[in-house]
C-alpha cells in the first residue's frame, strides 16, 4: 500500500461562523459560514506520520449544494468561492452556478438559485440531477495544498459549504484524476 495523508483545513483570515457545525458529515466535509462573511481557507495534505506536506498526483475535489436563501431576484445569503490556480473544472450541463473570472485570475463559482435542507445531498457521489447543478468540481495535479475563499453575502442564517475529495461526474478512463478516500480527511 501507499503512504498515508490526511487533509487539513485551516482558516487563513478570519473566521466568523458556528465551528460546531464544521465536520465530517456522511462523508463530506462542512464548514459553516455567518451570512455578510468571508474566510480564506487552505485544503493541505500532509504525510499522516510525519505531518510534512504530501503531494498529490492527480485528484478531484468538488463543492456542494452551491445555492442561497431569500426569494427568486431577491436573493440572500448568497453562497459562492473563488478558487485558483486548477487544472479544469466541470459543472452539470444544467448547472445553476455562475462562473465568473477575477482579477488575480482566480474562478469564482457563485449560486444563482435557493436552496432547502431538503434538497441537500446526503452521498457524495450519488446526487440528483438538482444537487448536481449546484455543484463543481474542480481538478489539480502535483499539488500539496490549494486555497478557497468561501464567501456568504448578508442575509439570514448560516450556510454550510459542503466538500469532498471526489467527484460526482462519470469520470473519463482518460483521465488522471482519482478520488480521494473518505476515511483519510481531518476538519480543523
Amino acid at each position: 500500500g501507499g503512504r498515508g495523508f490526511d487533509l487539513v483545513v485551516s482558516s487563513d483570515s478570519s473566521y466568523v461562523g458556528n465551528a460546531d457545525r464544521n465536520g465530517l458529515p456522511n462523508g463530506f466535509g462542512r464548514l459553516n459560514v455567518e451570512p455578510g462573511s468571508e474566510t480564506d481557507v487552505t485544503f493541505a495534505f500532509v504525510d499522516s506520520a510525519t505531518q510534512s506536506a504530501f503531494v498529490i498526483g492527480a485528484f478531484a475535489f468538488t463543492f456542494y449544494d452551491l445555492d442561497a436563501a431569500g426569494t427568486p431576484g431577491a436573493l440572500t445569503s448568497v453562497e459562492s468561492i473563488t478558487v485558483g490556480p486548477f487544472c479544469k473544472h466541470e459543472l452539470s450541463d444544467d448547472s445553476e452556478i455562475a462562473v465568473s473570472q477575477t482579477i488575480d485570475c482566480r474562478t469564482g463559482f457563485t449560486a444563482t438559485r435557493k436552496g432547502r435542507g431538503s434538497d441537500n445531498p446526503s452521498n457524495p457521489t450519488h446526487l440528483t440531477g438538482l444537487q448536481l447543478a449546484r455543484s463543481v468540481t474542480l481538478y489539480y495535479k502535483n499539488v500539496s495544498s490549494f486555497k478557497v475563499t468561501l464567501n456568504v453575502t448578508p442575509g439570514n442564517g448560516n450556510r454550510a459549504f459542503l466538500f469532498a475529495g471526489q467527484t460526482p461526474f462519470p469520470i473519463n478512463c482518460n483521465e488522471e484524476a482519482q478520488q480521494l478516500p473518505t476515511d483519510r480527511k481531518s476538519v480543523v
